[in-house]
């Protein structure tokens, strides 16, 4: 069978200053599956995915290779161009939520901005879609409950929210970057499973990235390690 790739990566290499860290990476992620690459720490997963979104550090850069996103090279695009696609087409979820969310803003209004930095919908339309959101995502209180800080939630809690904001705009491709690390056990098996559901009924794809093999074996369809 014939399966369609949604991204690219072909003869990746990324440098710190000087320093050679990401060598020759060839990656495919296939169009509504789930693509896992894991390793252990300081190998070079996450900047590998960030390098997809044109999110790498300051003193880190791509020394060779392309990203291939519906037939274009991702790293040739001006930061006008990228803009239009973070959190629009691609979406990301990172390890620790609180530093992805902003402390003087309610989970809802920032789930709306999510929603209007790509779309034209009235304010009635905004609130209703973020109330849907925050029920796909099973956190009914919160949609009960619409001036909600962040430091109120959980560490669950506040991945729910990350998550609800990153499916916001139905990207076609999910980033999901140790989304569970930082949570307890009960916790991160909540979260993988609600991840899979929304993959599976949203028919996104995603790019699970873990250092966990366990975690790998339950989600995803192709791993690269």
């Amino acid at each position: 069978i014939k399966m369609k790739k949604i991204i690219s990566i072909n003869n990746l290499n990324i440098s710190f200053d000087r320093n050679e860290v990401v060598r020759n990476v060839n990656i495919d992620i296939i169009k509504g599956k789930t693509t896992a690459i894991v390793g252990e720490s300081g190998s070079g997963k996450t900047l590998s995915a960030l390098s997809i979104l044109k999110l790498l550090p300051n003193n880190a850069r791509v020394t060779n290779g392309e990203i291939i996103f519906k037939n274009k090279n991702i790293l040739s695009l001006t930061d006008y161009e990228i803009q239009k696609i973070r959190g629009n087409q691609i979406a990301t979820i990172f390890q620790e939520p609180m530093t992805s969310l902003n402390p003087l803003h309610t989970i809802n209004k920032q789930i709306e901005e999510m929603i209007l930095t790509h779309n034209k919908l009235n304010t009635n339309q905004v609130k209703r879609k973020t109330i849907d959101l925050l029920k796909e995502v099973g956190l009914d209180d919160v949609a009960k409950r619409p001036k909600i800080y962040p430091y109120e939630l959980s560490g669950g809690q506040r991945q729910r929210a990350m998550i609800a904001m990153s499916i916001a705009n139905n990207p076609d491709l999910l980033i999901a970057d140790e989304p569970t690390t930082a949570l307890d056990v009960t916790i991160q098996i909540q979260i993988l499973e609600l991840l899979s559901n929304i993959q599976k009924k949203l028919g996104m794809t995603m790019l699970f990235i873990s250092h966990d093999l366990s975690v790998v074996k339950k989600m995803a369809d192709f791993i690269y390690v």
